[in-house]
């Protein structure tokens, strides 16, 4: 999830990520790294967070690894 797009919904990114990562519901590459990941989205460099699968209805599950690469 991009974290515009959090902002443009009128929530502060500092205050989502910290709720989303106490309940779980981030996906890290290891426990030590930041919950934020840069992606290139249609061209441009984007940051945000990368929420797991299990909690979004209509994906398809797929591992933490797979998610996070």
């Amino acid at each position: 999830m991009p974290l515009h797009v959090l902002k443009s919904q009128g929530i502060k990114a500092a205050t989502a990520i910290r709720a989303l990562s106490e309940v779980s519901m981030l996906i890290r590459s290891t426990q030590h790294q930041t919950p934020t990941h840069m992606r290139e989205v249609d061209g441009h460099t984007t940051t945000g967070v990368i929420l797991d699968p299990r909690f979004i209805a209509g994906l398809t599950p797929m591992t933490a690894a797979q998610a996070g690469s």
